[in-house]
C-alpha cells in the first residue's frame, strides 16, 4: 500500500478499522505507513502504541507453531487416565488438607459464641449434647471440656 501525505488520516481509518476486525498485522502496517506519510497526525501515534500493545499481547497468548495440539480432559476423563491419575489424586488431597485449614481461623477465633455455648454446658447438670453437622469437631471436644456425660455427633 503505497501512500501519499494526504492519504494518512485514511491509513488512520485503516488502521482503526483492521485493529477493531483484529487483524493486526494490516493494522500494524497501515498505521506505520501512516507514520511515514504524516507523523504529525493527531491520534496516529497513540493508535500505533495500541497496536504494538495488541500485538504483543497476542503474542504473548500464542501457541509456538511446532506444539502438539492435545485434547483437553475432562475431570472423569483424568480421574481415569493412567498418565494424570496421580496428579489428580494428589491435588485432591492437598485441597482436602487445605480446606479445613481456611475454616479453622474463623472457628478458633469466635471466642464469644464458644464462650456462650460453654457457659451454658457448664450450667447444665449431667447434659447429653446432640451435635448435628459437627463440622471440625471444635463444638463436641468444647462439650466434653465443659462437662458433658455424653457427646453424640451427626452430620
Amino acid at each position: 500500500m503505497r501512500s501519499k501525505p494526504y492519504y494518512a488520516k485514511a491509513l488512520l481509518r485503516v488502521g482503526q478499522a483492521c485493529l477493531a476486525l483484529g487483524w493486526l498485522a494490516a493494522a500494524q502496517e497501515a498505521v506505520e505507513e501512516g507514520l511515514a506519510a504524516d507523523p504529525l497526525l493527531l491520534g496516529l501515534r497513540a493508535l500505533h502504541q495500541q497496536v504494538l500493545r495488541e500485538v504483543e499481547l497476542a503474542l504473548m497468548h500464542a501457541a509456538h507453531p511446532s506444539l502438539p495440539l492435545v485434547k483437553q480432559l475432562s475431570g472423569r476423563r483424568a480421574e481415569v487416565d493412567a498418565y494424570t491419575r496421580d496428579t489428580v489424586n494428589y491435588l485432591t488431597t492437598l485441597a482436602d488438607v487445605a480446606l479445613p485449614a481456611a475454616y479453622l481461623d474463623g472457628w478458633l477465633n469466635d471466642g464469644p459464641r464458644l464462650a456462650c455455648l460453654e457457659a451454658a454446658l457448664k450450667q447444665g447438670l449431667e447434659c447429653r449434647v446432640l451435635v448435628m453437622g459437627s463440622g471440625m469437631g471444635v463444638v463436641p471436644l468444647l462439650a466434653l471440656r465443659a462437662g458433658a456425660l455424653h457427646v453424640t455427633v451427626v452430620e
